[in-house]
């Protein structure tokens, strides 16, 4: 008798012990998939910025379709502990190689791109011209066949 109670001990000892450890899981890491798209990056794109300084303020884009050449996707996931807890994508629309719009969950409004500064387009003013008359020609000097 006492070695059945001893195998029972054992078998609820053992069932215990597996129930247990299937609440105990390993630590996993987080996991970053995607352009991180910064808060504070959106409001520095500008409509009628050209592709090359639309990826210098968020990089090059996740998705770029061969087949719309003038949209770029760009999509961030962040899993952790195996769940999806963050998901972001901003899609950007160009015409004419310029941007025109954004499209996506809580992005702000395109501003527009501010006007150059006039004096900045201004023409340079004239140096100051010089008479001809007043420089000297230069001579022309002998050829060395000449003697």
């Amino acid at each position: 008798m006492s070695n059945q109670v001893l195998q029972r001990v054992v078998w609820v000892g053992l069932a215990s012990f597996f129930t247990a450890c299937t609440y105990l899981t390993p630590y996993k890491l987080p996991i970053q998939q995607g352009n991180i798209i910064e808060s504070e990056s959106l409001p520095k794109l500008k409509s009628g910025m050209s592709k090359n300084q639309a990826a210098q303020v968020l990089g090059t884009p996740l998705l770029n379709d061969i087949f719309h050449a003038n949209r770029w996707d760009y999509v961030h996931y962040l899993n952790k502990r195996g769940r999806m807890s963050e998901q972001k994508h901003v899609t950007l629309i160009f015409e004419e190689e310029k941007l025109v719009r954004l499209v996506g969950e809580g992005v702000p409004a395109l501003a527009p791109m501010a006007a150059p500064d006039a004096s900045a387009t201004a023409a340079p003013a004239a140096a100051p011209t010089v008479d001809d008359a007043a420089v000297p020609k230069p001579e022309p000097s002998p050829g060395p066949d000449k003697e």
